[in-house]
């Protein structure tokens, strides 16, 4: 983060003394914890004000959804009112930029099956993104989400934006109601070298008959007790009373 010109003078053993109250105390840490002379303190905060404030946006930038639409990985994080809080990382073809306000991306089959159970409870949703190359950066996405099953009216217009797949599960609409940046230096590099290939595997010797069954034995609730409805709205028997 420090050139070489400052790291030479990290000999000098100085602190702000009394510059202390000039510069905010990130600044004063930071010179302080790296014995940097108090003259660099004004080029730190610069750097670190225009790298790593983070800033709030309404909508997504185009830039933004660039970014986005390059991305291997990505993190949803969901919770009901009470109970555990989940995190989930998705890979894979997806994910799509719907607008600038609006995210969809296609939930495969898994042993998990919290975000469903979440979103029914509460709809809130954050989608996370970060940068493995490249510029550091993290880009977060708030919003209301809403999850759509196979008897939905919109599954099928939603599930034809992404590959077929035996194991399509749900599909998630994110409305963003507000989106942050932040500096992501933190985040370290990782070089992408493919996606895994044991979940497709899977798919192709369960079969749907066999991904459905396995929805009603290990998908219809949470680690907290709380219903997912995936057996009702997927179709595979009629709503309960």
């Amino acid at each position: 983060m420090f050139t070489k010109g400052m790291q030479h003078v990290d000999k000098l053993n100085t602190s702000l003394k009394g510059e202390r109250e000039c510069f905010p105390a990130y600044v004063v840490a930071l010179c302080e914890k790296h014995k940097i002379h108090s003259w660099h303190a004004s080029r730190i905060e610069r750097t670190l004000r225009k790298h790593c404030m983070g800033k709030l946006y309404s909508e997504l930038t185009d830039k933004q959804i660039d970014f986005i639409e390059q991305q291997k990985i990505f993190f949803v994080g969901t919770a009901a009112e009470t109970g555990t809080v989940n995190i989930s990382p998705k890979g894979g073809d997806s994910l799509r930029v719907l607008d600038e306000n609006t995210i969809a991306w296609l939930n495969h089959t898994g042993s998990g099956n919290e975000s469903a159970a979440h979103v029914l409870r509460n709809p809130r949703m954050t989608i996370m993104f970060c940068a493995f190359e490249g510029e550091p950066l993290i880009l977060r996405a708030y919003g209301q989400a809403r999850v759509v099953h196979a008897s939905d009216g919109a599954w099928s217009s939603l599930l034809d934006l992404f590959p077929p797949s035996v194991a399509a599960r749900q599909v998630y609409v994110l409305d963003i109601e507000k989106v942050q940046s932040s500096c992501g230096m933190s985040v370290p590099y990782y070089d992408y070298q493919g996606d895994r290939q044991e979940l497709n595997n899977w798919f192709e010797r369960t079969g749907e008959a066999g991904i459905k069954d396995y929805w009603v034995k290990k998908n219809q609730q949470s680690i907290d007790g709380f219903d997912t409805e995936i057996v009702e709205r997927a179709g595979l028997q009629s709503p309960k009373e």
